[in-house]
């Protein structure tokens, strides 16, 4: 079994990338240290084109590990989405069997919250990755 890379050390979205295969992208953030993860993620939106996509078409990435709450911290943030919007992008990756459908990475409560306060498009962030190590987005 091939050793593990040291998911806190990532830096930058292509050492990110390059560490596992695009389909396991979702559980390197999940498991990356939490300022690293925020670096990435900002990275990420200062870099990229951010689109509108239709909540509907946004679903969470196979083996998702995060448990949104429905609790009053939620509630705080379906009140600051419906006063200000969505402030950071969701981060998507394309499904590649559906042309129409999203795996979210990154966003999993803000997408729970903009659903609540009845928004029917979010803004998002779309990386395309084709193979480990490379990545652009549209």
């Amino acid at each position: 079994m091939a050793k593990r890379p040291n998911i806190s050390e990532v830096k930058t979205t292509r050492e990110l990338f390059s560490l596992m295969p695009p389909e396991n992208a979702g559980l390197l953030i999940a498991e990356m240290h939490t300022q690293a993860k925020r670096d990435v993620m900002r990275e990420i939106a200062a870099t990229h084109q951010t689109v509108k996509l239709p909540v509907d078409q946004i679903i969470p990435f196979d083996d998702n590990p995060y448990q949104v709450l429905d609790n009053e911290e939620m509630d705080e943030l379906v009140q600051s989405i419906r006063e200000r919007g969505i402030l950071s992008p969701l981060i998507v990756l394309p499904k590649p069997d559906d042309a129409h459908t999203f795996e979210l990475i990154s966003g999993h409560r803000r997408l729970f919250a903009a659903k609540k306060a009845g928004l029917k498009k979010v803004p998002a962030v779309v990386c395309n990755v084709s193979r480990p190590g490379t990545y652009s987005a549209e």
